[in-house]
């Protein structure tokens, strides 16, 4: 099937338009081109995928399959897929559940287990598939201490082995069944969930979701941007915002963790106990609750187009298109246009939709909309031709003509997908981590584009001074900088200096944003990243910056200037460290020997030396050195990316994990001599908790492993030291 874009390429009249009336455009765009998005629908609409029995038992015959194998976790996404595919209320719809709970109680996740069964034991089941679910719901409770619930639980097993009348050697089977479940007892696996940080100063009367000494300014050279009236220091939290309005990102079908591990309506987990849509294959909540706000709100009208790949296909169409429900019931309400953003109440946590409608949407900088044009009259397209959207709201809210609303809809949802364009979040969450494991590596992965009218309002640095991280459907913002009292905070919208050279971070803020960043890194060349690979000064030691081709430099600090003989030589040094493939310890040690003198302290090829020198000294077990080593590295790091830089945080759990691994192998007698590099340990440990909690939702229970193995060492220690 032919994809949205290559579709209209050749086929819809320009969107290219000298006046910027989203009414005036949409109108006179649908009308030209209404035609050829009905037959691109049509199209679509032929692939539709529904319910099937047959492929769900298929779905949960690979789980099986995977389930025999000990392959918890595929098990448990393909029981998944089972059940969106199996039909309302049928056996296979009950099996998927009764297969879940197997997965669950092998995990060790008991009360998700317990819930799995529940939902199955709601619909009806085969008396040998009811019996094994009352028997597993019985160890269940036995193993989460709940004596009166084990009770009843036996009680109903018991009952039920009665009154089926089973054979003497199965009804012994089961009886004996139940007495090893009143003796087995194992630990719940269930992580407990962390709780959401508290703002800095309590929150904001004036500023809906912000701390309450952050407060809205707007001058002409810096529009809306958000200040501190206080000191910032780091960690402090900034925003707790739940989102306005987002919508899953919906990409190919390989990408089912994305897909079918989050929440529709909340983006929760709902991998393990899932409440699929009933009537969508696509479409999964964590309870029942969810599902049906969901279906009320927005899905009754998405539903359908879920049907096929339409959302896929419309993009960023989608979590505008459910801001523009959320405008409907208001007709749109709008801030009035002389409305004062520094004294006036910034967001309305009962109807946030005016302040949203507030947003930037930089039409004015555009020269051509056909994009926009092309996602909103789909949308349109779609909803008068396959839903009665239409016919259902104009009448409700007013409107003479059912065309009115039409075009007035497709007008409102150029706006709202021109602001989710400039003002948009992806939301990122960890990495979903099937049995829970605290040693989990901090991966995220994007599941959602949402809106966070309040945190949209921050300006735009290279270098930010803050982190932004996602719990649910919520975002936190915390000062990874210490900031004075009137100075700005700013967000980074996705040009960060760490990863693009100027030339790149300046065209995607003029592409996307249209404004030329002029932030402290773009302002201030010796602060990219890339310029830190240069030379030392030989006066001062300070960064060398190239002033011309032919190796004339100029010093920072000093501004001595100076025209260096030997770069070339030192350049093929260099080239040649990253080049060598497993370099010894005796080469990297000459390497630092001959670089130090020459090349800035926070040149990369320090980087590069120090962390194959970690690897070296690990494999070794030499530990003064390993220590040395690390510290090196870190600090190099710090220097390079700042101290509270995730990466720096990333990089400490690394260097934790060797040095512990070091020391628990030596002997007790000579743990002693390691006494210092013990204490640095735990200091690290408490550093990298300190780093990380900055960027990501973590609790204690994601650093027992590391805690736990660092504290036994330190009592090593003691015991070694009163022995003495």
């Amino acid at each position: 099937m032919e994809n949205l874009s290559v579709f209209f390429r050749n086929h819809i009249i320009s969107g290219k338009t000298d006046h910027f009336d989203e009414y005036v455009t949409f109108k006179k765009f649908f009308l030209a081109n209404s035609g050829t998005f009905y037959t691109w629908l049509d199209r679509i609409f032929t692939n539709k995928t529904l319910k099937n029995n047959i492929r769900a038992n298929e779905l949960r015959k690979t789980g099986n399959e995977y389930y025999i194998k000990k392959d918890y976790e595929n098990s448990l996404l393909f029981y998944t897929y089972s059940l969106c595919f199996a039909e309302p209320k049928s056996e296979s719809y009950a099996l998927s559940y009764s297969n879940k709970s197997a997965v669950l109680f092998e995990i060790e996740d008991f009360e998700q287990c317990l819930e799995s069964i529940n939902i199955c034991l709601s619909y009806k089941c085969s008396d040998s598939i009811k019996l094994k679910l009352l028997i597993r719901k019985a160890e269940c409770y036995r193993n989460l201490n709940r004596q009166k619930e084990f009770d009843n639980a036996v009680n109903a097993c018991e009952e039920l082995i009665r009154f089926l009348h089973l054979k003497e050697f199965e009804r012994e089977k089961y009886l004996n069944k139940l007495k090893v479940v009143s003796k087995n007892l194992k630990t719940s696996n269930q992580s407990p969930s962390v709780p959401l940080p508290i703002l800095k100063d309590d929150a904001s009367d004036l500023y809906l979701y912000a701390s309450s000494v952050l407060k809205i300014r707007e001058t002409k050279e810096r529009g809306r941007h958000v200040i501190t009236e206080k000191k910032l220091n780091v960690g402090d939290v900034l925003f707790i915002e739940k989102a306005f309005s987002f919508a899953p990102i919906l990409l190919d079908e390989s990408d089912t963790e994305i897909k079918l591990s989050k929440c529709f309506y909340c983006l929760s987990d709902a991998l393990k106990v899932c409440i699929p849509c009933l009537s969508c294959t696509k479409v999964i909540y964590c309870n029942k609750k969810c599902r049906s706000e969901s279906w009320k709100e927005c899905h009754q009208w998405e539903c359908l187009g879920m049907q096929t790949n339409f959302w896929q296909e419309i993009g960023v169409g989608f979590p505008a298109f459910r801001a523009f429900l959320k405008g409907l019931s208001s007709h749109f309400e709008r801030l009035p246009s002389n409305y004062d953003f520094e004294m006036c109440p910034f967001g309305d946590e009962t109807n946030n939709y005016r302040f949203f409608n507030a947003l930037v949407t930089n039409f004015c900088h555009m020269e051509n909309i056909t994009k926009i044009l092309i996602i909103a009259t789909a949308i349109v397209c779609y909803l008068e031709k396959y839903t009665d959207f239409y016919v259902f709201n104009y009448s409700k809210l007013n409107y003479e003509k059912k065309e009115d609303l039409v075009i007035e809809s497709g007008a409102h949802l150029c706006k709202h997908i021109a602001q989710f364009i400039c003002n948009a979040n992806v939301i990122h969450h960890l990495s979903s981590n099937f049995l829970n494991n605290p040693e989990m590596p901090f991966n995220v992965i994007p599941v959602a584009c949402g809106i966070f009218p309040s945190i949209s309002i921050m300006n735009h640095s290279c270098k930010p001074n803050i982190s932004l991280y996602f719990e649910k459907d919520v975002a936190i913002v915390k000062a990874v900088e210490t900031v004075e009292a009137g100075g700005e905070i700013f967000n980074c919208y996705g040009a960060n200096y760490l990863f693009y050279n100027k030339l790149e971070r300046q065209e995607k803020c003029e592409g996307v944003y249209h404004f030329t960043c002029d932030c402290i890194i773009c302002s201030n060349p010796h602060l990219e990243i890339e310029n830190y690979d240069t030379f030392s000064c030989k006066n001062c030691g300070g960064q060398l910056l190239k002033t011309s081709p032919d190796y004339n430099f100029k010093c920072v600090n000093c501004s001595q200037a100076s025209k260096l003989v030997h770069v070339g030589e030192i350049e093929e040094k260099v080239s040649e460290l990253y080049s060598k493939p497993n370099p010894s310890e005796k080469y990297l040690l000459a390497c630092l020997k001959r670089l130090n003198d020459d090349l800035y302290p926070k040149h990369s090829c320090f980087v590069h030396i120090y962390a194959i020198l970690t690897e070296y000294y690990t494999e070794k077990g030499d530990i003064k050195e390993l220590f040395k080593y690390s510290k090196l590295l870190c600090d190099t790091e710090k220097s390079r990316l700042g101290d509270y830089n995730m990466q720096v945080g990333i990089k400490l759990k690394t260097l934790i994990k060797c040095i512990h691994s070091c020391l628990e192998k030596k002997e007790f007698g000579d743990i002693q001599q390691y006494r210092k590099e013990i204490e640095d340990l735990s200091q690290m440990v408490d550093d990298m908790k300190k780093i990380l909690g900055l960027y990501f939702h973590l609790g204690n229970h994601h650093f027992e492993k590391i805690e736990f193995a660092v504290g036994a060492l330190r009592f090593v220690l003691q015991i070694s030291l009163k022995n003495q």
